[in-house]
């Protein structure tokens, strides 16, 4: 049972294989659930928004850090407390505390995630609680002045922000959220 797990290898590599997509991107800033699984996505799959070099980008191998305070950011990255894996029951959707996750990934702002998790229970987390972080999410989204930004999250969340926030008139697109 673990606590905020890293990504496995498999995973891993999946992130890096979407390099050559966000490479098409020309974001301006990179949210992110503050769980390290999401966090090592977005490293892994877009190293040149943090000024990555060819050293920093881990992936191949179980790497503790991810860049540094000094990391040459290309656009800013925030972390999102909203942004969390559907919480509670799931030992692995328990997120460290921020201390440690700024060890790994310490170029990444956590000013909008408490400490401690105060999201995880026993009880799984309702579909109404995740529901209203999503409208959080979205109303957040609305305010900012970014016009393409990177969102790096979990599926019960997006599943939840298709089906319960966003009325999504593409009924192929929305099929692929059932």
């Amino acid at each position: 049972k673990l606590r905020d797990p890293r990504l496995t290898q498999l995973g891993r590599n999946q992130a890096m294989a979407l390099r050559s997509r966000g490479a098409e991107l020309s974001p301006e800033l990179v949210v992110c659930s503050p769980m390290v699984r999401a966090l090592e996505t977005a490293t892994l799959a877009f190293p040149d928004l943090w000024g990555a070099t060819q050293a920093d980008v881990p992936g191949n191998k179980d790497e503790p850090v991810y860049g540094s305070a000094e990391s040459k950011m290309v656009v800013p990255w925030l972390a999102l407390a909203d942004l969390t894996e559907v919480s509670g029951a799931h030992f692995c959707d328990q997120r460290k505390d921020v201390s440690k996750v700024k060890e790994m990934f310490p170029f990444i702002v956590f000013s909008r995630v408490p400490e401690k998790d105060d999201l995880w229970t026993v009880e799984r987390e309702t579909k109404l609680s995740v529901a209203q972080r999503c409208y959080e999410f979205m109303c957040w989204l609305k305010s900012r002045p970014e016009k393409e930004l990177v969102v790096s999250t979990h599926s019960g969340f997006l599943l939840t922000l298709m089906h319960a926030v966003l009325d999504c008139q593409d009924k192929p697109l929305e099929a692929s959220f059932v």
